[in-house]
């Protein structure tokens, strides 16, 4: 009977803790929507975040150290868009790719402000 009581309560914990898990950011290879990152950013920010879309405005530059960097948008499937980071002089080969990286609401760099960027760590 006492050990019934635990078996249910350990159950009902797990079921708990798996609740609460599940408002959690999505990582890694769960790709999300402009849409929802945009609409949920204090959810996303400085979290790893997977996202797809259609290229364009690719501008390759360098910062003042002389490091090359390429910003281009990225725009989904229902016209969302957002800006997407990578250290480094790339044009993807598809105007069509999927970015991961990490997202940040609000970055602030050499007296610069970016707003609602994705600092690339993988684009394919």
């Amino acid at each position: 009977m006492l050990n019934e009581k635990f078996l249910k309560l350990g159950s009902t914990f797990l079921f708990i803790f798996f609740l609460l898990l599940s408002p959690l950011p999505l990582q890694g290879g769960n790709t999300l929507s402009i849409k929802e990152l945009l609409s949920h950013p204090n959810r996303y920010n400085n979290q790893e975040v997977t996202v797809k879309g259609k290229v364009s405005d690719i501008q390759i530059t360098n910062n003042k150290f002389g490091k090359e960097y390429t910003i281009f948008r990225l725009t989904d499937e229902k016209g969302k868009t957002i800006k997407i980071f990578n250290l480094g002089a790339l044009v993807p080969d598809n105007p069509k790719v999927v970015v991961t990286g990490i997202y940040r609401k609000v970055m602030r760099v050499e007296g610069s402000t970016f707003r609602n960027e994705i600092e690339a760590k993988k684009i394919n």
